[in-house]
C-alpha cells in the first residue's frame, strides 16, 4: 500500500455516518448498559460488605470449633474480597462505556465515543483474560486430578 493509499484510508475512516437506526439501537445499548453496570456495581458492593462481616457472621453460623480451628472466617472474606474487587471492573467499564456512548451520541463528539469504545475494548478484554485463566485453572485441576488417579 502506498502513501496515497494510506491517506485516502485515513480520510474514508473518518468519514463514518452513523445511521438514525444505528443511533437509536447505540442508544439502548447505552440504557441496557447502564442497567447492568448499576445492577454489577450493586452486586460487587454487596460481596465487598460481606467480606467485612464475615468475621461478625460467621460465628452465629457455624459451630464454634470449626470456625477458629480452620480459619474458615478469614477464608470466606478473602474469598469474598477477592471476588467482589474481581468484579468491580467490568461493573464499572460497562458504567463508563454507557455514559460515554450516550454523550457521544446526543453531542455527536468523536472522542466520546472512542472513549465509549475505549471502554468497551477494556470490558471484553478483562472477561477474555480472565475466561483465559479460568481454562488455565481447570486445565490444572483436572492435571492434578489425573495424576493423583493414578
Amino acid at each position: 500500500m502506498n502513501q496515497e493509499q494510506k491517506e485516502n484510508s485515513k480520510k474514508e475512516g473518518s468519514k463514518l455516518i452513523i445511521s438514525f437506526i444505528a443511533n437509536k439501537y447505540l442508544l439502548e445499548t447505552s440504557i441496557w448498559a447502564k442497567l447492568l453496570a448499576i445492577v454489577g456495581l450493586v452486586f460487587a458492593t454487596l460481596t465487598l460488605s460481606m467480606a467485612f462481616f464475615a468475621n461478625a457472621t460467621l460465628p452465629f453460623i457455624l459451630p464454634e470449633g470449626i470456625l477458629f480451628a480452620s480459619g474458615v472466617d478469614s477464608l470466606a472474606s478473602g474469598v469474598f474480597l477477592f471476588m467482589g474487587i474481581l468484579y468491580f471492573f467490568p461493573a464499572w467499564y460497562m458504567l463508563r462505556f454507557s455514559q460515554n456512548l450516550k454523550s457521544a451520541l446526543h453531542n455527536q463528539k468523536n472522542n466520546e465515543l472512542n472513549a465509549a469504545f475505549r471502554y468497551q475494548k477494556s470490558f471484553f478484554k478483562f472477561w477474555g483474560i480472565l475466561v483465559a485463566c479460568s481454562f488455565v485453572v481447570y486445565f490444572l485441576g483436572g492435571l492434578i486430578a489425573l495424576i493423583m488417579y493414578l
